[in-house]
């Protein structure tokens, strides 16, 4: 706020191209917040599942072998995964394991 009446005081048109931008800001960031409403709760909901169906292929992992049910669990297990894809990054943050491992 210091530095918006600053800027007002040196040029009242700086300042209100100042303020445009704020308000400009504010706007796209209240139209994104309504359209994300129902889908965080979805995406939640999906990685709630998919994160469930994991756990649930990890700790039969013997059973699943001795009994040879091993397509049934990992179908489950893929079509749970294929749930959630969309709420998922479409693309890696790094490409390269050795970029990754450099980077930090």
């Amino acid at each position: 706020t210091v530095m918006f009446i600053y800027i007002m005081t040196i040029d009242w048109r700086l300042g209100l191209a100042n303020l445009a931008g704020a308000v400009i800001g504010l706007v796209c960031a209240v139209v994104m917040f309504i359209k994300s409403r129902g889908g965080y709760e979805l995406s939640v909901e999906k990685t709630k599942k998919l994160n469930d169906t994991a756990v649930e292929y990890i700790n039969g992992i013997q059973v699943i072998k001795a009994t040879g049910k091993t397509g049934t669990s990992y179908k489950k297990f893929v079509t749970a995964l294929d749930a959630h894809r969309p709420y998922a990054p479409q693309e890696p943050l790094c490409h390269n394991a050795r970029m990754c491992a450099n980077s930090s």
